[in-house]
């Protein structure tokens, strides 16, 4: 009789603290007003004006592992100089993409189901608030691919409070820079570079937190994603008809295995769908444009 042993995966449970990298607000003309990674203020109103309206925050997210689980996220703002208080304030997600009106939309016409989070402002003065954001409404997993996570903040008592306005810090004093904390679950996971892949330069595909000194495996699919057995090395894989790309990499004493290979000519114009395995286990599709 055989029996087979099942080992549970271990997941490295992690929070990482990020500063805002930049900031701006959309004024009544829907223009948006920079103020840069060392801006000094933002000013948030009900009604906008050229001096602003609503928020918006830009967080780096190239430091947490492409793949990874985001399990929660909390907000951190420095405020000053509420004028009308009290007031209810939104938090929602904005575009990663870049910081045109077309991008950024304008979230108070949004769905309130949509809201990642609020809070409640009952005096002015200066204060550091936090901001718990719902994972559930919008999945900050996704955002890891961008490399980048937007958040709007905006001030909602149109009709109660229609001259609200209050000042929201940038980075330029690192007491009030702007700054969130996300719970991430790092599993197994492949990243590449540079996105989009280049057709005759190199392209770098990264496995990590894989298994350390350990076969480890690059697969690619020209044909997108599907179901394909592996039985030698006990997975599915999620592309079709893959193909095995560089050679077999031994993973390093912290489970990190790098191919360096060549993105041929005849590639561009096309989308490849690539994946790392080990034995019993595989990271996240990574879709990339060859250019």
């Amino acid at each position: 009789m055989c029996l087979a042993l099942f080992v549970a995966p271990v997941w490295a449970q992690t929070t990482y603290t990020l500063d805002s990298t930049d900031t701006c607000t959309q004024n009544d003309s829907g223009q948006t007003v920079y103020y840069g990674a060392a801006g000094d203020w933002m000013m948030i109103r009900t009604n906008p004006t050229s001096q602003g309206g609503d928020g918006f925050v830009k967080f780096d997210l190239s430091s947490i592992p492409n793949g990874s689980t985001v399990t929660g996220a909390t907000l951190y703002l420095g405020l000053n100089s509420i004028n009308e208080p009290p007031a209810y304030v939104d938090i929602f997600y904005g575009d990663n993409d870049d910081w045109s009106l077309q991008n950024l939309g304008n979230p108070i016409g949004w769905d309130p189901a949509k809201v990642l989070g609020d809070f409640f402002l009952q005096t002015g003065g200066f204060q550091f608030i936090s901001i718990p954001l719902d994972v559930a409404v919008h999945d900050f997993s996704a955002d890891l691919v961008d490399d980048a996570l937007t958040v709007a903040i905006v001030a909602d008592d149109v009709q109660s409070n229609p001259n609200l306005y209050f000042y929201l810090f940038g980075c330029n004093d690192p007491t009030w820079c702007p700054y969130i904390e996300l719970d991430v679950i790092e599993d197994f996971s492949l990243d590449v570079s540079p996105m989009p892949l280049q057709a005759g330069q190199t392209g770098t595909f990264t496995a990590s937190l894989g298994d350390p000194n350990t076969n480890t495996y690059l697969a690619y699919s020209l044909v997108g994603l599907g179901s394909t057995p592996v039985p030698f090395l006990n997975v599915v894989l999620d592309i079709a008809a893959p193909k095995q790309a560089g050679g077999t990499m031994v993973s390093d004493a912290q489970g990190t295995a790098i191919w360096n290979l060549p993105i041929p000519n005849g590639a561009a114009g096309r989308m490849v769908w690539v994946q790392a395995v080990q034995d019993g286990k595989t990271t996240n599709v990574v879709a990339a444009d060859v250019l």
